[in-house]
C-alpha cells in the first residue's frame, strides 16, 4: 500500500493541518499519524515532541509516509506560521462567558464554522499530561472540545484526533463514499421487474400501479451502485429461472400466479 503524505485533490473545504504540541509518547504520535491517513489529512506539526521510535512507525503502519514528511517546530507560535484558522483542542473547559479562554465549541459546530472557508486550518492538540497551556490556547482562533463523561472527560490523544477529524470529514464521505446508481441503471431495473412480473403473469389490472409504486421506492432508496446490481441480479436471476421451468414443464401461469391445474 502506497505512504498517504496528502489529501487528494478532490477533497473539498480547507486543507487541514494538524499540530502536536508537545507529545511525550512516541506510540502516540504513531497512532496519530494512522488516524490522519484514515481522513486523508497529510500535514503533521510537532512542537518540542518526542523523537521517532520504533513503536512510532509501528502503530502508523501505512501512514509512515506523514512521520517522514512532518515538520518540527521549536516554539508554539512557530508551528502556527501559515494557517489561516486555528482550532485548538482541550478537555479542560469553562463556561463562563466572562472568562473565554476555554469555552469551547463542539466538533459538530467547528465542522458548521470551518467547512465553507478556504486556506488552510491547523486542529491543536495538546499534551497527553497537561493538554495545551493557556498561552497557547490564547494564540488559537477558537477553542473545541469532545463532550465526554464529566468523570473522565481526558481522551487519548489519537482518539481525539479521530473523533475531530471524523466530524469534519464527515460530510465528504457522505458525498462521495458511495458511488449512487444512475438513472439508466434505476430505469434498468425497472424494466427487469417489468420482465418478471409478466413471466409470472402478474394481473394485467395490477400492473400500472405495482409498476409507480416499485418505480417510488426504488427512488426513495436512492440506490447505491452496489444495491443496484445486487437487485438486478436477483430478479433477473428469478426471471430466468422460472422461464427454464415453464420451458422444461410445458406448463402455463393462470392470473393468479399458480400453475394451470392447481387447486387454491
Amino acid at each position: 500500500m502506497e505512504h498517504v503524505t496528502e489529501a487528494p485533490d478532490d477533497m473539498t473545504g480547507p486543507d487541514f493541518v494538524v499540530v502536536l504540541a508537545g507529545p511525550k509518547t512516541p506510540g502516540n504520535v504513531g497512532a496519530v499519524a494512522r488516524v490522519m491517513a484514515n481522513f486523508q489529512v497529510g500535514e503533521l506539526r510537532i512542537v518540542e515532541g518526542v523523537p521517532f521510535e520504533e513503536d512510532t512507525y509501528k502503530r502508523a503502519l501505512h501512514a509512515r509516509g506523514i512521520l517522514e514528511n512532518a515538520r518540527r517546530f521549536d516554539d508554539f507560535k512557530s508551528a502556527l506560521d501559515g494557517l489561516d484558522f486555528t482550532a485548538a483542542t482541550t478537555g479542560i473547559t469553562n463556561l463562563n462567558d466572562k472568562r473565554h479562554l476555554r469555552n469551547p465549541l463542539t466538533p459538530r459546530a467547528l465542522h458548521e464554522r470551518i467547512s465553507n472557508m478556504e486556506g488552510r486550518v491547523g486542529l491543536v492538540f495538546g499534551r497527553e499530561d497537561f493538554g495545551l497551556y493557556n498561552d497557547e490556547l490564547a494564540l488559537c482562533d477558537v477553542v473545541v472540545t469532545v463532550p465526554t463523561s464529566p468523570e473522565y472527560p481526558i481522551m487519548n490523544l489519537s482518539h481525539a484526533v479521530a473523533v475531530i477529524l471524523y466530524e469534519i470529514r464527515r460530510d465528504y464521505a457522505l458525498a462521495h463514499d458511495t458511488i449512487k446508481a444512475s438513472q439508466e441503471e434505476r430505469d434498468r431495473l425497472l424494466e427487469a421487474y417489468d420482465e418478471l412480473m409478466e413471466v409470472t403473469d402478474y394481473p394485467p389490472h395490477k400492473l400500472v400501479a405495482t409498476r409507480v409504486m416499485i418505480r417510488r421506492i426504488i427512488g426513495r432508496s436512492t440506490l447505491s451502485e452496489w444495491e443496484y446490481h445486487t437487485m438486478m441480479g436477483i430478479v433477473r436471476r428469478a426471471t430466468k429461472r422460472i422461464m427454464r421451468l415453464e420451458e422444461k414443464s410445458g406448463k402455463a401461469w393462470d392470473e393468479d400466479g399458480d400453475e394451470d391445474g392447481d387447486e387454491d
